[in-house]
């Protein structure tokens, strides 16, 4: 059956007699410890804080693009009321990889710069042939928080060019930068 929700809560879904919950993708509060940094002669120095984030989860993390897939069924389909263009199938494969997410955005300590406004990370294949799992995400203050949406997640065969060039930077300092209202540049090439 098809599901319409409205995200970032997720309504579980039902395809050919089975039902795949999709609890693990609903909204949390986390508190991120940020450690204190000490003043130098460049930079002013940092006391230790705690930054409560609230990580959301985008339906592309366990759907594809209606376009991407030829033929689909409509009752296959799993569209959000916020986004009525973004026509989507719920996607099993996305689905059974989407419930690592959680344990892996709980241990991101650095990630990479996209060519666009967001940022990835990467799991190494779990079954050896198979492809990386990469996870895309973007960081913004939301009022008295910090939210953590993660915008897709999927399998790369791709993965050697998707890494080409990208440029580390910490999880931490994308936090104190959203959370004091300024943005991350990406550094020069």
């Amino acid at each position: 059956m098809a599901t319409l929700a409205t995200g970032p809560h997720w309504a579980d879904h039902s395809q050919d007699g089975v039902c795949y919950s999709v609890s693990h993708v609903q909204p949390s509060f986390v508190d991120h410890s940020i450690p204190a940094v000490a003043r130098t002669v460049r930079k002013p120095g940092r006391a230790a804080m705690t930054v409560k984030v609230r990580v959301v989860y985008s339906h592309h993390c366990f759907t594809q693009a209606l376009a991407k897939v030829a033929g689909a069924n409509p009752e296959h389909y799993y569209n959000c009321t916020r986004r009525p263009q973004d026509h989507r199938v719920f996607c099993t494969v996305r689905w059974n990889e989407s419930l690592a997410l959680p344990e892996i955005v709980a241990g991101i300590r650095n990630c990479y710069f996209t060519r666009h406004h967001n940022y990835f990370v990467w799991r190494d294949p779990t079954v050896a042939g198979s492809d990386e799992y990469f996870v895309y995400f973007n960081i913004r203050r939301r009022g008295t928080f910090v939210e953590m949406e993660i915008e897709s997640a999927y399998l790369r065969g791709d993965a050697k060019q998707a890494k080409a060039g990208a440029r580390k930077v910490s999880l931490t300092t994308l936090i104190v930068n959203a959370a004091n209202g300024r943005r991350t540049h990406r550094p020069p090439a």
